[in-house]
């Protein structure tokens, strides 16, 4: 899985902004939207365990992501 994860990486990494081939586009976008639906899946496992372990989940992500609780 974590090859997968870095094959998807590498993918998008050799796109630069001068790409004008669609086709190569298309396969950036998609590789994209998977590499950002592993992340949140990343994300649920995590939040599942500083659930687990902080008295206020909330605030402990807040803080870990540097963001505020609203």
């Amino acid at each position: 899985m974590l090859a997968d994860v870095h094959e998807l990486v590498e993918r998008v990494a050799a796109v630069d902004g001068s790409c004008l081939e669609w086709g190569v586009l298309q396969g950036v976008v998609g590789d994209l939207r998977r590499l950002k639906s592993w992340l949140d899946g990343r994300e649920v496992v995590v939040a599942r365990t500083v659930a687990a372990v902080s008295s206020w989940p909330e605030k402990s992500l807040a803080e870990a992501g540097r963001t505020s609780l609203r």
